[in-house]
């Protein structure tokens, strides 16, 4: 099990606290797969929620 599919599966406040929102959205680059990139999105998103930091779908690498 790959550990962003381990975030996915409800370690959403370890990621928060590991990864800040800027460095979960580079990641999404290397995420080898798509259910991984599922988990980076997610921990993203959680992090746009708990910072109110501004989130542009621009700023996303495509699937």
């Amino acid at each position: 099990m790959s550990k962003w599919f381990a975030y996915l599966q409800g370690g959403w406040q370890e990621s928060l606290r590991e990864f800040p929102f800027l460095k979960v959205v580079e990641q999404l680059v290397v995420a080898p797969s798509t259910l991984d990139n599922a988990a980076v999105l997610g921990a993203a998103a959680l992090c746009h929620i708990k910072q109110e930091l501004p989130f542009h779908p621009s700023t996303v690498h495509s699937l």
